[in-house]
């Protein structure tokens, strides 16, 4: 029979797979077994408005990096952190272009 091996850190149920077959008004009694790992895996991306109105949520961002950290390595052992940034096009609709704002 297979059985779970907590070592791998991942959700597991065990048996994958059974066939039965059931008279009218027949019941069975089906014992299964279920992991899910404390710490499993973790993904997290941050994309970032680098525009000029936005600089204030950087620097909050860059002040809180350790922090951020220590708390993505205390939910998982295996996670991956990744950054974007992306600024608004300077053309309509995205901006407003007159000149007396």
């Amino acid at each position: 029979a297979e059985q779970i091996n907590v070592r791998l850190a991942q959700a597991q149920v065990t048996p994958q797979q059974m066939s039965m077959s059931f008279l009218p008004g027949e019941e069975r009694v089906l014992d299964m077994e279920v992991f899910a790992p404390v710490k499993g895996p973790l993904d997290l991306y941050i994309l970032m408005d680098f525009s000029n109105s936005m600089s204030d949520d950087l620097d909050n961002l860059k002040r809180m990096g350790k922090e951020l950290a220590t708390l993505v390595k205390s939910l998982s052992d295996d996670y991956t952190i990744g950054f974007g940034k992306f600024v608004d096009k300077v053309v309509e609709p995205q901006t407003d272009m007159r000149p007396t704002k």
